[in-house]
């Protein structure tokens, strides 16, 4: 059961949308840890009361510490927008393996402008899903691993990775 500061209890949210919060949560964290530069801030993408989500995020460090105080009225819900990026998932026939074909970031969602895990080499990785989301082919790959040996999805432009 998942609660919030007032007590109530919130509705469910779809297995795959928890995941997707939880994995763009990670790869903002860990892409926050590298960039740690005072020049962007992080961002999160946080469950509303009301069942859906927020992103928040992508504002200068100042203007980012200047807004730490409590949610507002003026919370922009996102959970649409998460909706109809897993309604995009084409998920693969099986695991295919992509090769990245230069520096790239691999994103905490399908958009250029999300948090990423900062700049990748040409690596190997394993690839689950394409995603064709706003206006730009995504692949979906295993990005990176978390504490508890968890997989945490991440994004790649499409034009930047190669299937082995």
């Amino acid at each position: 059961m998942r609660t919030f500061v007032d007590n109530v209890q919130a509705p469910a949210i779809h297995p795959d949308l928890q995941k997707l919060i939880h994995d763009a949560n990670f790869i903002a964290a860990e892409g926050f840890k590298r960039r740690f530069s005072g020049l962007v801030s992080p961002t999160f993408v946080y469950e509303s009361s009301n069942g859906g989500t927020t992103l928040t995020g992508y504002k200068s460090w100042s203007d980012f510490t200047a807004d730490l105080r409590p949610f507002s009225s003026n919370i922009v819900d996102f959970g649409r927008r998460l909706d109809a990026i897993l309604s995009e998932v084409k998920k693969l026939p099986s695991v295919k393996v992509v090769q990245i074909r230069h520096a790239t970031a691999i994103h905490a969602l399908p958009d250029a402008a999300s948090a990423s895990a900062g700049c990748v080499r040409a690596e190997e990785y394993k690839a689950v899903a394409e995603i064709a989301f706003g206006g730009t082919d995504w692949i979906r790959i295993e990005a990176l691993i978390s504490n508890d040996n968890e997989p945490i999805w991440g994004y790649v432009d499409r034009r930047d990775a190669v299937f082995s």
